[in-house]
């Protein structure tokens, strides 16, 4: 009985805190957008292009939500145009029907259905990222490429489109019970305490597909066939979700323009996504598909330890602790300036020795969390221990901080 009332409090407590950082005033309660439960409002609208042309938007509502469905399908059509090029369609469809009938959105050619709530909080972005998706989901579906290029990129795209119009994301946490999490030690952080509240925090382009990766590090590559996934769920992180990370790796890499151009290239029929690849990506191209596409490696590369041999003369302690391979950029931070390095990644163990005028204070691998794939962003950096005062690389400790909430929530999951 102890154990049920805990539960409660802690579902009441979350919503509670929901509700005061989203405002109650963000339910759209107003009785001039509502429909009769079972009865469909049709609404026409047009979607200008570049060219003056025009797509006519049809859409068929039950619920309040039209203005905003409405909305994010002309966003997303927008921000496709700009990016991907013009849309194949000049008459697009939008049909909403209940949960009775169905509980998935699904698209056709030329359109989509879509389930949404009758109270969606509008700070809650869930709906325009299944339009976005939806609408994503049209340039790629026809194309001859494998099903995790199709929906990786209609992801990648509409999680770049809600990030556009609406901003980050936020993730809603508390923490209430222990959770056993791959890797991780959720109380501290190089000795550092860490403190966990009630919250809602915002999370970067591309982080929102963590949570279910997490649920299934270890099943399968992204280039297998469904055959080889255990169950539905596994197949459909591997088709979308890790995808998605990918190009969004490959963009960090890059540049946001290889996407880009690599995007365009496949929709005007000038090569498939692996000749673009490895035409394009460089020396490494073969490193990079072998480990990202065609085998399912675990990225782990740490910092983990800093020793003074004298007052020049350091030795720094890298671990690539996963199989996963990549190359990584190694910042040492001194009291004078900050020194920049370049590792192959592959050794195990590599020993970096470096001469300093300036005691070395901390060091960090992958500053710019290129690789969204490494799945533990702690041990990402090392504090020297002679030095605890000092404030280094808090954008680690904040990425340290979110990767903590998204595994947390999806291990529970």
């Amino acid at each position: 009985m102890k154990k049920i009332k805990i539960t409660i409090l802690v579902i009441s407590l979350s919503f509670l805190s929901y509700l005061s950082l989203n405002g109650f005033s963000s339910f759209n309660n107003s009785p001039a957008n509502k429909t009769k439960s079972g009865t469909s409002k049709k609404i026409t609208d047009n979607y200008v292009c570049k060219d003056k042309s025009i797509i006519i938007i049809e859409g068929y509502f039950i619920t309040k939500n039209s203005s905003r469905i409405l909305k994010a399908v002309k966003n997303s059509l927008e921000y496709l145009e700009e990016n991907a090029g013009k849309f194949p369609c000049r008459t697009f469809k939008i049909i909403e029907t209940p949960k009775s009938i169905s509980k998935e959105e699904s698209f056709f050619p030329g359109g989509f259905n879509i389930c949404s709530e009758h109270i969606i909080p509008s700070k809650v972005h869930s709906i325009e990222r299944k339009c976005a998706y939806n609408v994503s989901i049209q340039y790629f579906e026809n194309l001859d490429e494998p099903d995790w290029v199709k929906k990786g990129l209609a992801a990648f795209f509409s999680d770049k489109i809600v990030n556009k119009y609406y901003g980050a994301e936020n993730e809603h946490f508390i923490v209430s019970d222990y959770y056993p999490v791959y890797g991780y030690n959720l109380l501290s952080y190089h000795n550092i305490p860490l403190i966990y509240t009630i919250g809602s925090y915002g999370i970067n382009e591309g982080e929102i597909f963590l949570k279910d990766y997490y649920k299934r590090i270890k099943y399968g590559a992204i280039s297998d066939s469904a055959s080889a996934y255990p169950d539905n769920l596994t197949f459909e992180i591997n088709k979308k979700n890790k995808p998605a990370i990918l190009f969004y790796t490959l963009e960090n890499l890059k540049g946001k323009e290889f996407i880009k151009n690599a995007v365009k290239k496949i929709l005007n029929d000038k090569g498939n996504f692996f000749d673009i690849l490895k035409r394009d990506f460089g020396a490494d191209s073969t490193l990079f598909i072998e480990n990202f596409i065609t085998q399912n490696k675990v990225f782990d590369y740490a910092v983990s330890g800093i020793w003074e041999k004298d007052s020049k003369n350091y030795v720094l302690l890298l671990e690539r602790l996963g199989d996963g391979i990549l190359p990584q950029q190694v910042n040492v931070f001194t009291k004078n300036d900050t020194l920049s390095f370049l590792w192959n990644g592959i050794e195990k163990v590599k020993l970096l020795r470096i001469k300093s005028s300036g005691r070395i204070i901390a060091a960090q691998i992958d500053p710019a969390y290129t690789n969204l794939f490494d799945i533990n962003i702690a041990n990402n950096s090392y504090k020297s221990q002679a030095d605890y005062s000092a404030t280094v690389s808090l954008s680690v400790r904040w990425f340290f901080w979110i990767q903590n909430l998204l595994m947390t929530s999806g291990s529970a999951g």
